[in-house]
């Protein structure tokens, strides 16, 4: 006797949800294996120290406490938040907490970013697909650095921003909240407020295009309805709202604008890698470019039906990211569910979102799975505890004291700080450091002022222009050193600096090992 059509559902049902949480613990388990890592950012010890400084003073600094060239200089602690936390965490549980927290800000990104590719339409299998290759693009940036929170709330505001989209505004109503802790972690912040305004704006062109001939012929109206007028008020109060508790940080207006600071040429885009542009010879970059190339031909194919926020935002996140490989991350985390649509096999009955008419079953391009069952819930926690188990067992080595110890050991001048701690017993030395060295010697040697360390913004562009110009040993850089009284060097035994100076009789070698020398003024 043939089954009745619901036992059939029940049938495919049964054979088909599993792949839902298969692929969805295989996308967990592969960006969790890529985001566990030592704490080895050279940016990771001056955040660290910043943490310990305000637990000790109880305060947030206003000025530099940490150099001897800049000392009380107007400093923005802009990342307070995030910088007690890492102290916590280190005081803790070593250095296996920083390295754990970033790890879980960056995997719940992505698993985010996996959940709006599900939401817009995309199955499962493209869906994982499209955020791992997301996830690959931007690896490059990964880190235990402030800015995983940024990653991680980028995805968030994607997510909220396509819900409120698809007719669940009240979940927009979470952005302002989830803006107050971002304001007061990390200053990518304002691409949040940047993502909320393009939305409403997008809205605002839907509704004026709607009412025109010349716009039927881009946008499908169907698209259109009274639920978006509610959607555009909701979107202007959320994130107008948004915007305004931005202010709520301990450095109030000047807090709000710090991002803006790195808007043009400044020293960050002059000197620190990550803010040139992508260099496409190197195979780092190969992943972006593809997830570049499988963006603009979603928008080619799809471009009637595609939501129109997903241009609004998509564009300006793909112009930044070709100027600074910074960004590459937020470009990757955007376009992501419009390529998930691409490659998916739904694409074929694809559907534009309705606001306010579509159900949570049927959305974006595609149908969702809509509610989860029994089987597969079993499914996912079998598969789940069984990645999660496969992660920890992977991971763990990498997280031990020894492990992190080793790496530092290599990359950095562990046993060369001893040194300089006990050469400035009588607190004498004014020492010019490597620029990538600064904060670890700020975080393990507190009572030794460093020259420089990863804050060009507090330093200012004059400042770093004068400091590169002495490392790159340009015309007068020796005169540069008296000038500004130092009167000991720290350097890896292979930079030029070093090389010039062991052949000056007025300096003489005073430590050296094959990660880093000392040098001092006779």
């Amino acid at each position: 006797m043939a089954p009745t059509s619901a036992a059939s559902a029940r049938a495919r049902r049964g054979s088909v949800l599993p792949l839902r949480p298969l692929t969805a613990a295989v996308t967990l388990g592969a960006i969790g294996t890529m985001a566990v890592t030592t704490a080895r950012d050279p940016d990771l010890f001056w955040h660290l120290r910043t943490g310990q400084w305000i637990w000790a003073h109880q305060a947030i600094p206003r000025s530099d406490p940490f150099s001897w060239t800049a000392p009380g200089r107007k400093w923005i602690a802009h990342e307070w938040l995030t910088e007690v936390t890492y102290a916590s965490l280190h005081s803790t549980f070593g250095w296996a907490g920083i390295a754990a927290i970033s790890a879980l800000v960056i995997v719940t990104g992505w698993m985010l970013v996996r959940a709006t590719c599900l939401h817009l339409g995309a199955g499962p299998v493209a869906a994982s697909a499209a955020t791992v290759l997301a996830a690959v693009s931007s690896l490059h940036t990964w880190g235990t650095r402030p800015q995983m929170v940024s990653l991680m709330f980028t995805a968030l505001f994607a997510w909220l921003i396509l819900h409120a989209r698809t007719g669940t505004n009240n979940r927009l109503w979470a952005a302002p909240a989830a803006m107050l802790l971002w304001a007061n972690l990390h200053g990518g912040y304002i691409f949040g407020i940047a993502m909320l305004w393009a939305f409403t704006a997008s809205v605002v062109v839907e509704l004026i295009l709607a009412k025109t001939r010349f716009g039927q012929a881009i946008l499908d109206t169907r698209t259109v309805t009274p639920a978006t007028g509610r959607l555009l008020r909701t979107s202007i109060l959320a994130t107008a709202a948004s915007t305004a508790v931005t202010l709520v940080n301990p450095n109030g207006l000047d807090g709000f604008t710090y991002p803006f600071s790195y808007l043009g040429k400044n020293a960050s885009t002059k000197y620190v890698l990550e803010w040139f542009a992508p260099n496409f010879a190197r195979v780092q970059y190969w992943p972006f470019a593809i997830m570049a190339a499988l963006a603009a031909l979603t928008v080619v194919k799809h471009r009637k039906s595609l939501p129109a926020h997903t241009l609004a935002i998509g564009l300006p996140f793909a112009y930044l990211a070709f100027q600074s490989v910074r960004n590459i991350t937020q470009f990757a985390i955007v376009s992501a569910p419009v390529v998930a649509l691409l490659i998916s096999r739904k694409t074929a009955k694809a559907r534009a979102a309705t606001p306010g008419s579509v159900s949570t079953r049927e959305v974006g391009f595609g149908r969702t799975t809509g509610g989860v069952g029994a089987d597969e819930r079993k499914a996912a926690a079998i598969v789940y505890g069984m990645i999660g188990v496969a992660m920890i067992v992977a991971s763990a080595p990498t997280l031990t004291a020894s492990a992190n110890e080793r790496v530092h050991k290599r990359e950095f001048p562990v046993a060369a700080t001893k040194e300089l701690v006990r050469l400035n017993a009588s607190g004498t030395v004014r020492v010019f450091n490597q620029y990538d060295w600064g904060g670890y010697l700020t975080y393990a040697a507190p009572g030794v002022k460093v020259f420089v360390d990863g804050r060009p913004d507090m330093y200012g562009d004059r400042f770093i222009d004068r400091y590169m110009s002495t490392w790159w040993l340009k015309v007068g850089w020796q005169n540069r050193l008296t000038q500004d009284g130092v009167n000991t060097v720290i350097a890896n035994p292979a930079s030029k600096m070093v090389i010039e100076l062991s052949k000056d009789p007025t300096w003489r070698k005073v430590y050296m090992d094959s990660v880093a020398v000392i040098l001092q003024r006779v």
